[in-house]
């Protein structure tokens, strides 16, 4: 064989083999879509959390906090002083 055949020969196999192996392997990411999906929409895992930091409000009696609820999230009221939600807006 003469040298050029043997250039294009290996030229051929560099082509031909990386496809030929990649063409074996199967995907795997459809399989873990549909987990993914329910962890987004169901569990809500991805759903932002709320501030840990309070407001407080009138000279540091009560604070307000944003705390999750039946349908997302809401503002709770707490009164400083006995540690359980405020009746209202105050102490």
């Amino acid at each position: 064989m003469t040298p050029h055949i043997l250039r294009r020969l290996a030229l051929s196999l560099l082509v031909v083999v990386p496809v030929l192996v990649s063409a074996q392997q199967t995907p795997t990411a459809p399989a873990a879509a549909p987990d993914m999906i329910d962890r987004i929409f169901t569990t809500h895992e991805f759903s932002p959390r709320p501030s840990l930091a309070p407001e407080w409000f009138d000279g540091g009696a009560s604070y307000l906090l944003v705390e999750p609820v039946a349908g997302g999230s809401g503002q709770v009221t707490w009164c400083a002083t006995t540690a359980r939600p405020a009746p209202g807006a105050t102490c």
